[in-house]
């Protein structure tokens, strides 16, 4: 075993198993710095110094103790793989193509695909409308060999959504959104945007939820505007008026609540408006400032929903 030779130790003090330095000195250590290795069921919770790092091999994150509890300090560590997957914001990927997650929240790993090329990303894709006609007997998340039970723990590990029409075939997007809960995950309404999109809100009863929003093909930001989702007839724009049990995802033009309810007309040119879902004729595809009926879902137009870490 090596020794730790100590020189010039004007101003630091050395204890037993302490050394302090002083806030006019550096501690330089050649060749690396090694820290105390733990699994995440070997972590110790006594004995511990706000400030203390650790490496936890099972998640392959460092992690600092805060005073109360073990929190990442490094994520991203992995290859992809599904034996080395993504474990959080650090991943890099350069490629599109489909990769393993495993992040703090998630208990194993979960193929989605990725979208390197679409700005602000990369991109996880986690629900794509892979049919033209989105009804209740596809009631899940559906993407990238994603399901019911790790997706929505990944979703508690993101930070952004990200909605966009998709090829299927080339995987390319086009007006994509990113957007944020004002609220944060304060946000009333975000337990309902852990489940697949027909679980948006109860039948006859929209949500109704701020959201920060940019378009990213200008970067341009629109702040507390209303985004509209669920299983019901809507009024105005992002709605032709239908009565009936269907389903809606658009944005309203508006910073107005009232606005957002359905009051006042207008939704957002360009931010894709998903309609028709969960009733029995074609899903449409178009944008939140027209009627539902101005497109089709087809295999070059579908509804995507993207999240970033």
């Amino acid at each position: 075993m090596s020794t730790l030779t100590l020189r010039n130790l004007q101003g630091i003090t050395t204890y037993s198993n302490t050394i302090l330095v002083p806030s006019s000195h550096y501690l330089q250590v050649d060749g690396g710095l090694r820290i105390p290795v733990y699994t995440t069921a070997t972590l110790p919770s006594t004995g511990t110094v706000t400030g203390q790092l650790v490496y936890d091999s099972t998640t392959k994150t460092v992690k600092v103790w805060d005073g109360t509890t073990w929190t990442n300090v490094s994520r991203g560590f992995g290859t992809g793989t599904q034996t080395d997957p993504f474990t959080g914001t650090g991943y890099t990927v350069s490629t599109s193509g489909n990769y393993y997650f495993k992040t703090t929240n998630m208990t194993s790993a979960t193929q989605y695909y990725v979208d390197a090329s679409t700005s602000g990303g990369p991109w996880i894709r986690i629900w794509l409308s892979n049919t033209d006609n989105y009804n209740t007997t596809s009631f899940a998340w559906s993407d990238g060999g994603s399901d019911n039970t790790q997706t929505p723990l990944l979703i508690d590990d993101c930070t952004r959504f990200m909605y966009a029409i998709v090829n299927t075939t080339t995987n390319a997007t086009s007006q994509a959104w990113s957007w944020y809960f004002t609220n944060g995950k304060a946000e009333t309404n975000y337990a309902s945007f852990r489940q697949p999109p027909l679980g948006h809100g109860g039948v006859g009863a929209p949500l109704i939820t701020a959201i920060n929003t940019t378009q990213l093909s200008s970067n341009t930001s629109y702040n507390g505007y209303y985004l509209r989702t669920g299983i019901s007839s809507f009024g105005s724009y992002c709605d032709d008026g239908r009565g009936g049990t269907w389903g809606q995802i658009c944005l309203k033009n508006s910073t107005s609540s009232a606005a957002g309810s359905g009051t006042s007309p207008g939704g957002l040119s360009d931010f894709p408006h998903f309609s028709g879902f969960s009733w029995s004729g074609t899903d449409n595809i178009c944008r939140s400032d027209q009627g539902y009926t101005a497109g089709t879902v087809s295999s070059t137009q579908r509804f995507g929903i993207y999240v970033r870490l």
